[in-house]
């Protein structure tokens, strides 16, 4: 509490929409999976949402523990119903996101709608064990492996993404 002192916090629930005043509607979709409550903020009517750490910057979402990916893939799943919700008026094709790390965006340039669906499509292929994969070192002995497909990188762990790939196939 003393981070987020009472006077200048605002508790909001899960994807609640927010009215800043002047037209300006924020709506908002959780995506944990980096984090227990990631949220992404969606300027109403525009195409253009505000993302933090729940989707990664462009260089790809952290997964501490197998946990995380269960909850992330529940996450992109809904973000993905959300996007492709005719009532919220989102173009993917002209959606920009903007990550919590600018500098981490790399070569993409621009994170758009492709970005998630390639999230999506890097989940299935981490399930299937046909993800691109490459060995990763960090401080974080957990993190062990970026798995890439497309625009997306997950920064996981090989064995975790084994046990997955076990339990995907139900073997």
């Amino acid at each position: 509490m003393k981070i987020f002192p009472e006077g200048r916090t605002t508790y909001f629930t899960q994807n609640e929409s927010l009215d800043l005043g002047g037209g300006v509607v924020i709506n908002t979709v959780e995506v944990p999976g980096h984090t227990e409550h990631g949220t992404l903020f969606f300027v109403k009517d525009k195409n253009i949402v505000f993302s933090g750490d729940a989707l990664g910057s462009g260089s790809g979402v952290w997964l501490f523990n197998y946990d995380a990916f269960l909850s992330y893939i529940k996450g992109i799943d809904i973000l993905i119903s959300y996007l492709e919700d005719p009532a919220n008026k989102i173009n993917t094709e002209k959606l920009v996101i903007y990550g919590g790390h600018s500098w981490q965006v790399g070569n993409l340039g621009t994170l758009t709608g492709q970005y998630i669906y390639d999230m999506r499509t890097l989940i299935d292929k981490i399930g299937e064990g046909t993800a691109e994969s490459e060995p990763m070192t960090s401080q974080m002995r957990f993190l062990d492996t970026n798995f890439k497909y497309g625009t997306a990188t997950i920064t996981w762990n090989k064995e975790a993404a084994e046990l997955y790939r076990s339990s995907f196939h139900g073997n």
